[in-house]
């Protein structure tokens, strides 16, 4: 009985297995069918291609960020050292002549305050020096209104200067301390926050007048050859474009950035909002500083482990031709290549082909 089923299992694995080899059998000569007894053959790929000598330069639009300014503007300076106690403005805030923006203060000097809740140590020596004159005032002229002899009438007059003097004394110190606004208009720069430690000579704010607008952009050493006063410029402000012109250069790098200051004054009337941030583009040209160099988007250029490389289109084939990058600037790339004139480069596909493919030039 053992047997009989054994031998029963052994037909029916043979029988599975038979009818797995005819299945596939069957799919293989379909499929010879519908590709006519051979394996396809890949297409040609369609590329774009461009002549070696018409990459000897490129033409670009380079955006930069910039900020809508007043043409008229002031920078706020401090005038001595210390902390910035208060600090009531914001960035982009319009702000009238003489409003007080800064307060500046030693929180760590003597104890008590002085004039306008101040702490500061000398402010509250001008004002115990300031009440020592008026009292020495006031004795003075008791003297005189009781024998106004000329002497007497000196010793007032003194008194009553060194008075005026101490009076000047304390109300240029606080003035000191109290940064205010030299002009009505818009707070274009903002470089304080309240508990920040001031220097003399910082610039702590920026405020412009909202006549006239200009867009200030910085830009690099490298970046200079492409702006030149005079020279036309588009500003991008949500999508809404505006045409520009440069109408500054700086000479000087910034100290902290190294980088050059350029004021482009809008055309025609625009809704550019003083201390917003627009985009500015500049259209840039540049050339290959050799014979053998020639300027290609980075992506026509492949760099592998080993070697980095570019396609020409040669015969109807994508030809693998060695390259060398030596400087790379945005989206493009100059490279050194000892390809002859003639030559057609393949600009776009290169990703797409292999050395040998055949292609499609458009």
């Amino acid at each position: 009985m053992m047997r009989i089923i054994g031998e029963n299992k052994r037909k029916v694995f043979i029988s599975i297995v038979l009818m797995g080899l005819v299945a596939t059998l069957a799919v293989f000569r379909e499929s010879e069918k519908s590709l006519g007894g051979f394996v396809a053959e890949k297409k040609a790929t369609v590329v774009g291609v461009e002549k070696i000598e018409n990459l000897k330069e490129s033409r670009d639009r380079i955006k930069y960020p910039a900020i809508v300014a007043g043409d008229q503007e002031i920078n706020i300076i401090a005038g001595l050292n210390g902390t910035a106690t208060a600090v009531d403005f914001r960035l982009g805030d319009q702000v009238g002549r003489g409003k007080v923006l800064v307060r500046i203060d030693d929180p760590a000097g003597l104890a008590g305050v002085g004039k306008e809740g101040f702490a500061n140590g000398q402010i509250q020596q001008l004002e115990n020096a300031l009440k020592q004159s008026d009292e020495a005032y006031d004795q003075a002229k008791r003297n005189y209104d009781k024998d106004d002899t000329k002497d007497n009438k000196t010793a007032k007059d003194i008194a009553k200067l060194q008075k005026q003097n101490a009076q000047i004394a304390l109300d240029a110190a606080v003035d000191n301390r109290l940064v205010k606004a030299p002009i009505t208009g818009y707070v274009t720069a903002k470089n304080i926050a309240v508990g920040g430690s001031i220097s003399a000579g910082q610039i702590l704010a920026t405020v412009s007048r909202p006549e006239k607008i200009k867009v200030k952009f910085y830009v690099s050493q490298e970046g200079l050859a492409n702006v030149k006063v005079g020279d036309n410029v588009v500003v991008d402000s949500g999508g809404k474009e505006a045409p520009a012109k440069i109408a500054n250069v700086s000479i000087q790098a910034d100290a902290a950035t190294k980088r050059f200051l350029v004021e482009a004054v809008p055309s025609g009337p625009g809704a550019l909002a003083i201390g917003t941030v627009v985009d500015v583009f500049v259209d840039a040209r540049r050339e290959a500083a050799g014979d053998d160099l020639i300027i290609l988007p980075l992506s026509a250029v492949t760099v592998g482990q080993n070697e980095t490389y570019l396609f020409v289109a040669e015969d109807g084939q994508a030809k693998k031709n060695p390259a060398e990058i030596v400087k790379i600037f945005g989206e493009n790339a100059e490279v050194r290549t000892d390809l002859a004139a003639g030559s057609l480069i393949i600009i776009d596909g290169s990703r797409l082909v292999q050395d040998g493919d055949k292609i499609v030039t458009q």
